[in-house]
């Protein structure tokens, strides 16, 4: 009552997307017993900021007696009206991956539950799979595409999982492919380019066949491979058809704040030895010459506060706001001084692959075609020939990213107002900050998650989440 819901995209038995304008009522997360401090996050940030939703906790039967045991503090959040506990069989299988088993969309002018090929769960029966147990539990419809049922599909592929089909505001769906040669990540046998597995095959021609279209993007670059890396979307504070705005990995964005960083903090220091000095040089003359030594400056971010201390700290232990803030004052990235990182060796190797190289082409340059080719789609499939796309800072190592992935969030949506995201911390404050203060121009609301158990193991916040929209 009283709310602005859209209707659902029109089409008789058929597929079509809800993208990230339309309006979220809940969003599921899966329990693993060693993500206590982001399950806390999330929760903690969805509750705060949604009065009708419903924040859905996924718990494995086989996690239950871990979470009788888990941080007061956490059991006492999830005790809220708003927090549903599911309990299921099937998510052994499916690790901590919630994104990547299905997708919310609507069949025949419902919301429904979309079946994805999720790699773990490759083979098996699809009554014992995660989004058909969650289906019958919430009373979802479920959508088991053609792809799913084909017996000649057997391929393991992380180009198969969910975040590597989502959906542009227009209806268009958008994945990721292999198109640039060099790039062998997800095409180890070198087979002819462009190249889409089975499943992806199938899964076009059968997203074609209902009247959709679908847009390909160069995930080639990406060891996962999946497109809510690099692109998410956002509503906005604009009036339509322009109330969205694209989230786009930027390297060029990151090295430019990561130079910025480093020469302020050169300068800063700069001036604190000059001070120093002169404090010194007072000392020397009222003492006759006895000069008060200091210690010599120990790395102020190794140990607890490089990524994988930080990880451990938050499997069961919830890390105060006031931990993270002196994190975040430390101006580290992954345990290393910002101001010696970008005078190293590998800074100008990863400044290299990200920005600069020719053969094979520079993420970069692969990320700018992809932003060509997506603002045309957006310009073509919407009334909005001016859309916005906001450079969010992130750059790759090896094809994953190297601090924890800005673009890879979760996007919750009031019907009535821009979105809130829930992105991953970086704990490094110029790359949060910057983008808290970018998004909230376009009056989206950020919040930080920490994800470092996910970041570590090749995933974020998207990732390890799924959130559910709904249509009239």
């Amino acid at each position: 009552s009283g709310l602005n819901v859209p209707d659902c995209p029109q089409g008789s038995d058929q597929i079509r997307g809800l993208d990230n304008t339309y309006p979220s009522v809940g969003t599921f997360a899966l329990y693993t017993g060693k993500n206590n401090n982001f399950i806390f996050d999330l929760a903690q940030n969805y509750l705060a900021g949604n009065q009708v939703g419903k924040f859905n906790l996924v718990l494995p039967k086989t996690n239950i007696s871990r979470l009788k045991s888990a941080d007061p503090e956490l059991l006492a959040l999830l005790n809220s009206p708003q927090v549903n506990i599911i309990e299921v069989n099937t998510t052994p299988a499916v690790g901590k991956w919630m994104q990547d088993s299905f997708q919310f969309t609507s069949i025949d002018g419902k919301p429904a539950l979309y079946q994805l090929e999720h790699f773990r769960e490759n083979g098996k029966n699809m009554e014992d799979r995660l989004a058909c147990e969650l289906a019958k539990k919430c009373d979802i419809p479920y959508y088991i595409p053609p792809d799913m049922v084909d017996p000649n599909n057997q391929e393991r592929s992380s180009l198969n999982s969910g975040g590597n089909l989502e959906v542009l505001p227009g209806g268009t769906f958008y994945t990721g492919i292999i198109k640039t040669p060099g790039y062998n990540l997800n095409n180890p046998n070198k087979k002819p380019i462009p190249f889409r597995t089975q499943f992806q095959e199938i899964q076009k021609k059968s997203l074609e066949d209902a009247g959709n279209k679908i847009l390909e993007l160069d995930t080639s670059f990406l060891a996962v491979g999946h497109v809510d890396e690099i692109f998410n979307i956002v509503k906005t504070n604009k009036p339509a058809p322009c109330n969205f705005a694209v989230l786009m990995a930027s390297p060029n964005k990151a090295f430019e704040l990561m130079d910025q960083t480093a020469e302020k903090m050169n300068q800063d220091q700069s001036e604190s030895s000059y001070l120093k000095t002169l404090n010194e040089l007072f000392i020397s003359s009222a003492y006759a010459g006895i000069i008060i030594q200091e210690p010599s400056e120990k790395n102020r971010c190794g140990g607890k506060n490089s990524y994988q201390g930080l990880e451990v700290r938050g499997q069961k232990k919830l890390l105060s706001q006031k931990e993270a803030e002196e994190v975040y004052e430390l101006n580290c990235m992954d345990g290393k001084q910002i101001e010696n990182f970008v005078k190293s060796d590998q800074y100008q190797i990863l400044k290299r692959e990200n920005l600069e190289q020719e053969s094979p082409p520079s993420i970069s340059r692969i990320m700018q075609q992809n932003k060509s080719a997506l603002v045309a789609e957006l310009k073509a499939s919407t009334s909005c020939q001016d859309p916005v796309v906001i450079e969010i800072p992130v750059f790759f190592r090896n094809g994953l990213s190297y601090t924890p992935d800005l673009v890879n969030g979760v996007v919750e949506s009031p019907p009535n107002s821009p979105s809130k995201v829930y992105l991953p911390k970086t704990y490094f404050k110029t790359f949060d900050d910057y983008v808290e203060q970018t998004l909230a121009k376009q009056g989206v609301d950020t919040n930080f998650v920490h994800d470092l158990g996910y970041h570590m193991s090749h995933g974020e916040v998207h990732c390890g989440s799924n959130t559910a929209r709904i249509c009239k």
